[in-house]
């Protein structure tokens, strides 16, 4: 069996920033053996937060902490993360990939801006206060920085079974000013793609400000150039999200209808609870190669082996009728013979 790494997550309170932040999902502590508390902070903006939501100056120095309870009954190590909030492929902000905010144009890199201890050590019901110590950028900024504190318990890991690691989140907010950020939205580009197993068009999407954008809709219809006739159309309304410098790629899913090569237009148009609107027309091209290709390994799969099939049924049906052909005749002219 291959090894899934499933993560569970439990978000310590309502964890909604100001503009937005994650819907809580909650592990059972029975199944985790630990949990984490976030400890006062000085420089704590919003008191009632259940997140840091840290209010600091240009190159100023802060120094948070959470407290780690191992409540099990043997002694465990955790691994620590600080994580850059992303936009995940369903099109809400995330932070349990440490990696997720990697192609992201972000100004300023949270992993450059922390230090802290990656592995964590503590005894059996006990419980041990861990600091991160936080460098602000020397240069101002308005908006926020995004980020949260992933705490993971070591396990052993099998090859062979399915691995389950869980963990707590806790958000990290970085600002400097309570200024209002224009919303910007850039559409990056449209290409045929695999996307959850389908064939897809997937539309990347950048908001480039220092913002967390909530209550997103995306309206999308794919026109073909050639007769000017909608091919495809749907609304994503969900209430989907988009984290700070981040890059959404939004899969248009066909489902089980086949890509086909050609020219075509997107009409994109996006919607906010702000009443901030984004219209968006940008050609695109599906190559023969492209659509042959994504075709193959998605509704096609499996295809080529069933024809193959059938064509090997056919011949073994053949060969037995000329085989009982052969042997009827055979037998008809001995009978003759006689």
């Amino acid at each position: 069996m291959k090894k899934i790494k499933a993560i569970m997550i439990s978000l310590l309170g309502t964890f909604l920033f100001l503009t937005m932040f994650n819907k809580i999902v909650h592990a059972e502590e029975g199944n985790v053996g630990f949990n984490i508390q976030m400890l006062d902070s000085n420089a704590q903006h919003d008191k009632k937060a259940s997140y840091f939501d840290l209010r600091l100056l240009p190159g100023q120095k802060e120094t948070i902490k959470f407290r780690l309870n191992n409540t099990s009954d043997a002694k465990s190590s955790y691994t620590i993360h600080v994580n850059q909030a992303y936009t995940n492929s369903q099109g809400f902000i995330d932070y349990t990939d440490a990696d997720g905010a990697k192609e992201n144009d972000v100004p300023y890199r949270i992993g450059d801006m922390v230090t802290y201890g990656k592995k964590v050590i503590v005894e059996a019901k006990s419980s041990v206060d861990v600091p991160i110590e936080i460098t602000m950028p020397d240069k101002p900024f308005d908006g926020q920085i995004a980020a949260a504190i992933q705490v993971l318990k070591d396990q052993n890991k099998s090859d062979n079974q399915i691995n389950v690691d869980y963990g707590y989140i806790l958000g990290l907010k970085l600002t400097e000013a309570d200024t209002e950020i224009k919303r910007e939205l850039k559409l990056v580009n449209v290409t045929p793609e695999v996307s959850f197993g389908q064939p897809s068009v997937v539309v990347t999407i950048q908001n480039p400000t220092m913002d967390a954008y909530g209550h997103l809709k995306y309206v999308v219809e794919i026109k073909n150039k050639q007769d000017n006739k909608s091919t495809y159309s749907k609304t994503y309304d969900s209430n989907m999200e988009m984290a700070p410098n981040s890059l959404f790629k939004l899969a248009i899913n066909t489902k089980d209808q086949r890509l086909v090569a050609g020219d075509y237009t997107l009409k994109l148009t996006v919607t906010d609870a702000k009443d901030n609107k984004w219209t968006f027309d940008k050609d695109f091209i599906i190559s023969k190669d492209q659509a042959n290709k994504i075709n193959a390994v998605t509704i096609d799969q499996g295809k080529e082996d069933t024809v193959r099939y059938v064509f090997i049924i056919i011949g073994v049906l053949l060969l037995i009728i000329i085989v009982v052909l052969i042997y009827w005749k055979n037998k008809k002219h001995y009978n003759k013979m006689q």
